[in-house]
């Protein structure tokens, strides 16, 4: 990343985020590569006071919602002017959403451990194998996809 946009101190940044020692030569899998790129070059053109203001504004609007009433009704009235939302979610959504964007995936991973049978993990795998053989003849039967798009099709299965 240091390479790919060198306008931010990635490895302090992570070392700070992950509260560890992180090492440059730790593998790092970037999606959105060309964003990356697109954001080094305007940090370049963007003074730093500019930068500065839209990171302490994304910080408290994004946590707005852990405070009490008044700064929720705040928010609400920025919200309503902004966006047109006319009203909040129920608390109990906010807490549920909140919880859910956060530890999604430890929370998910404790309810399969709960709730699910080890043999569940091979019957699903087995219903997958089984829905990719039925799409893959399918692909081949539909007279509507040329016979590119049918071999792109059925090497995505």
């Amino acid at each position: 990343m240091e390479k790919l946009v060198p306008q931010i101190k990635w490895n302090r940044y992570f070392e700070l985020v992950l509260n560890r020692t992180v090492s440059p030569k730790e593998v790092l899998v970037v999606y959105a590569k060309d964003y990356f790129i697109k954001l080094g070059n305007l940090l370049t053109k963007t003074s730093p006071r500019t930068v500065a203001n839209y990171l302490i504004w994304r910080i408290v609007q994004n946590r707005a919602s852990n405070l009490d009433e008044r700064f929720r009704s705040r928010r609400r009235v920025f919200s309503n002017l902004l966006l047109g939302n006319t009203k909040e979610a129920p608390r109990w959504r906010t807490c549920v959403q909140y919880v859910n964007d956060n530890l999604g995936m430890a929370v998910g991973a404790m309810f399969v451990r709960e709730h699910f049978k080890e043999d569940s993990k091979e019957i699903a795998q087995l219903m997958i194998r089984e829905i990719s053989i039925s799409f893959i003849e399918l692909v081949g039967q539909v007279d509507w996809m040329n016979d590119a798009t049918k071999r792109k099709a059925k090497e995505k299965v």
